[in-house]
């Protein structure tokens, strides 16, 4: 397991990580056309790469509603 402040280091390492990647990759690849296992066809890396967005964005709104929901006082 890791410690809160490890657990934070280590997500904005992934995080930078991925950010340098996608920094550095072309118009043309974005558009090149592929298959997905279950998207099927055709699907371009730029429709792929949405999903990391789509995903963080998800459980960023999850943990700010659960922040919120905890930081209220207990009712009697």
């Amino acid at each position: 397991g890791y410690t809160w402040p490890e657990a934070i280091a280590a997500f904005t390492k992934s995080h930078q990580d991925l950010l340098d990647l996608l920094a550095n990759i072309s118009e043309e690849s974005l558009n090149r056309v592929g298959s997905h296992p279950t998207w099927g066809d055709p699907v371009t890396l730029a429709s792929i790469l949405r999903i990391p967005y789509r995903h963080e964005r998800g459980h960023r709104d999850e943990i700010a509603a659960l922040a919120e929901f905890k930081s209220r006082p207990e009712r009697p």
